[in-house]
């Protein structure tokens, strides 16, 4: 399941939708999500960081939801790399 995540600033008594903004690097949204994982609208316990894989890959964040299923989180950039890229997120679950 992947989603895209709206943000939005509190001015005064309205709510302003702000545009998406880039990262320059994608481990710093890493360290975001793990922080507060709360942020993804889901329950969810980060248990690892860069978790190896037995098939040689590395997984961005591993969590668990409430009913113990295993969230894979991955976090998707654009292949060239070029300043301003975006930043995405994708997540798995066992639903």
């Amino acid at each position: 399941m992947s989603f895209e995540m709206t943000l939005w600033r509190v001015a005064g008594t309205r709510l302003e939708k702000l545009d998406p903004s880039t990262l320059d690097q994608e481990g710093r949204l890493e360290e975001w999500l793990e922080r507060d994982p709360s942020v993804l609208g889901m329950e969810v316990a980060i248990v690892g960081r860069q978790v190896q894989t037995p098939f040689g890959g590395r997984i961005d964040l591993l969590a668990v939801d409430r009913n113990a299923n295993c969230v894979i989180l991955e976090l998707k950039t654009p292949l060239n790399g070029s300043i301003g890229r975006r930043t995405e997120g994708q997540s798995h679950g066992n639903t």
